[in-house]
């Protein structure tokens, strides 16, 4: 075949182009540094790249945003979790040194102003923000576990807008009171929560007439008395048992309430809505949640009572079930206990619901804690709250509780770690319970020396009270050495109780404490693990993508050497032409 000149000219330069190609390649990694920037001339690599920069962007956020963010939230959490606990230590050692038998009861009270400082210390860690968000409260991490004095302001504001002063004073007597009222606060208990309880009454007598041992006004009227009436063997000490509920102060009005709420559905729209509150009633429930009667052995219908003396001592042997609205006791006798104590050995469950509308400054909402609604700002679903409540998963409404309130981070693929601690893991709501009853014994055994002492001093007073007289006072003042003998055994039982119950409580912050250390062992170990892989994918993904650069000035060598080469046999081949032979 003939090769004419012009097609030598064209494979040269067809082949000159082809080492231009490879130096502008070369060129361009030599300048990115990178393999390929064009992904059609290597589309493995170019996919290879894609694969491990999607990786890289993963562990930049996990590591860059989520695990920091989970870190700074748990590390935040255990500092706070670390000062309850030394506030347990220092409640647990304020309750040993007050049980010291030497103690006045006016030391008892320094040492009962000091416990109170610690708990309120220790309420108030559980306000705790990390970056304007509070630690203990679950979801709700705008609200604060405690009521604070702004809680209060805010809500008395809202609620008494447009009203006249007579209305404001005839409904909110204070901003304590109403502002905050919670319906259907649900408590349940186990087997556990059912106590041993006494209080001192007279004999045969209820309401005022039964007060622990002899009232002022029987002192007053000494003259008149029947001493058959006030003798010592009048004064006893009632054994009961009992369930202490979370708060004290409840409404003296527990009757089935409606009210009205909004909320927002499963579409995320605002709803309106109408419920009752079957309050005032113990509720036994199976293991499928279905209704258990034992109205034959308990009556679940339970009486309310302001003071323990109003009980009716002989009906504490039968069924009935009282509740000190004062002190938040659900008090009843051996039978009960009995009943209750089977049902709940046998897998059963108790709960029972009241309202509260007094409030003070510190005290734990109980929306962390319990199931509950704040209708508060009203009685209507215009201004009614219903904020915890949430649908679950089969689209059914439910009332939300601490136990639904835990936060997960992502912090990997398929791989979340819990980082919060809910209220009710760390701050037991009894420790402030324990220092309510404390101030009750200290102030009755306060009371019941004041009347011992005025006693002593009538009896001294032989000029004004006369033999007759004599008598009946030394009737009144053994009754009342009685009552504060009683009164003192209390507050000695209490405070000895108290070393145990507050080493208690420094377990369960302890737990809690525990609890979020394995969170931070276990998010340092996956920080490490993402740390490794981001490491690994970096190394790999530099193979993939970046060049050798000597290897590259070897090949661009070379490719330059060929180019010249190829430049100058092509020179010479194209200056020779048939004319040159003919």
């Amino acid at each position: 075949m003939r090769i004419t000149n012009q097609m030598v000219d064209n494979v040269s330069v067809y082949n000159l182009n082809t080492n231009k190609a490879l130096l502008d390649d070369l060129n361009n990694q030599m300048s990115t540094r990178k393999k390929i920037n064009d992904p059609t001339k290597d589309p493995v690599t170019a996919v290879s790249s894609l694969r491990y920069r999607g990786s890289l962007s993963e562990y930049t956020q996990y590591l860059g945003k989520n695990v920091t963010d989970a870190a700074s939230w748990t590390d935040s959490t255990r500092a706070a979790i670390d000062t309850a606990k030394e506030l347990m230590r220092s409640l647990k050692a304020e309750y040993t040194s007050a049980s010291n038998g030497t103690n006045e009861n006016t030391d008892r009270w320094t040492y009962y102003d000091n416990m109170v400082n610690v708990v309120n210390e220790y309420f108030s860690v559980g306000d705790t923000t990390n970056e304007n968000r509070y630690l203990f409260s679950g979801a709700r991490t705008g609200d604060s576990l405690t009521f604070s004095e702004k809680n209060f302001d805010d809500r008395f504001k809202a609620v008494t807008e447009g009203m006249s002063q007579a209305e404001i004073d005839a409904n909110y007597p204070d901003k304590f009171t109403n502002t905050f009222k919670y319906a259907g606060i649900t408590e349940e208990f186990d087997i556990e929560d059912i106590e041993s309880y006494g209080f001192t009454a007279r004999k045969e007598k209820t309401g005022a007439d039964g007060a622990g041992g002899i009232t002022d006004q029987e002192i007053s009227s000494i003259e008149t008395i029947n001493t058959d009436d006030v003798n010592e063997t009048k004064v006893q000490n009632v054994e009961a048992f009992r369930i202490r509920l979370a708060y004290e102060k409840l409404d003296e009005s527990q009757t089935n309430v409606t009210y009205g709420y909004k909320y927002v559905d499963k579409d995320g729209k605002i709803q309106e809505n109408t419920e009752s509150t079957n309050v005032r009633v113990l509720v036994v429930k199976d293991k499928n949640g279905n209704d258990v009667d034992i109205s034959a052995d308990v009556n679940c219908n339970v009486h309310l009572i302001t003071n323990d003396y109003e009980i009716n001592q002989d009906s504490l042997d039968g069924k009935e079930v009282y509740l000190n609205t004062t002190t938040g006791n659900l008090i009843f006798g051996q039978s009960v206990q009995a009943k209750l104590s089977e049902c709940l050995n046998s897998g059963n469950s108790i709960s029972f619901e009241y309202n509260k509308s007094v409030w003070e400054e510190r005290d734990a909402k109980p929306e962390h804690y319990f199931k509950c609604v704040d209708v508060g700002q009203g009685t209507d679903s215009s201004q009614a709250i219903g904020y915890n409540l949430y649908y679950d998963k089969d689209g059914k409404q439910q009332k939300s509780t601490g136990t639904d309130q835990e936060i997960y981070y992502n912090v990997g693929e398929g791989m979340q770690i819990r980082v919060n601690s809910k209220a009710s893991d760390a701050f037991t709501l009894d420790a402030r319970r324990d220092l309510n009853e404390l101030r009750d014994a200290l102030t009755a055994w306060d009371n019941a020396r004041e009347k011992v002492a005025r006693l002593k001093e009538m009896q001294d007073d032989t000029m004004k009270y006369g033999s007759d007289i004599q008598e009946k006072i030394t009737y009144l003042l053994r009754a009342a050495e009685k009552e504060t003998e009683y009164a003192k055994e209390k507050v000695d039982t209490m405070l000895s109780n108290g070393i145990t119950r507050s080493g208690s409580y420094f377990d369960v912050v302890n737990l809690a404490g525990t609890e979020m250390g394995t969170s931070i062992n276990r998010l340092n170990l996956i920080r490490n693990r993402l740390t490794e892989h981001q490491s690994t994918t970096t190394a790999q993904a530099s193979d993939n993508e970046n060049i050798d650069i000597s290897t590259v000035a070897v090949e661009v060598n070379a490719a330059t050497m060929s180019f010249s080469a190829a430049l100058q046999v092509t020179g010479k081949i194209s200056q020779q032409s048939l004319v040159n032979f003919l």
